[in-house]
């Protein structure tokens, strides 16, 4: 797994000054209709990496929403959470690529 950095900075749990994360995300080559959400994931890295994750509960709000054949992009601002990691929920029929681009970050300091 490598490390996502914005500006010189690292985006993870390493830098508890980040609250917040701006993301652009578009769906593209979508098979079926369908909605993605961007929550905040309740488990920390090192639960991931131990493999004590507990799976979340899927968020009922859409963040994007395509019909079948459809390139839809969207900007997302969202919360970091305790943990410093965002979830990205396709809740649709069929498949989809996602691209997703971290364009910054909102930092308490």
């Amino acid at each position: 797994m490598g490390e996502v950095r914005a500006g010189g900075r690292p985006l993870s749990t390493g830098d508890p000054g980040i609250t917040a994360y701006t993301l652009n995300a578009t769906v593209t080559r979508t098979t079926g209709s369908g909605y993605l959400t961007v929550p905040p994931d309740p488990n920390s890295i090192d639960a991931y990496r131990a493999g004590r994750q507990v799976w979340p509960a899927k968020p009922l709000v859409s963040t994007l929403n395509w019909e079948r054949r459809q390139t839809v992009p969207n900007m997302v601002q969202e919360a970091a959470g305790a943990n410093g990691i965002v979830d990205l929920w396709n809740s649709g029929t069929g498949t989809t690529d996602l691209v997703v681009d971290i364009s910054g970050y909102y930092d308490k300091s």
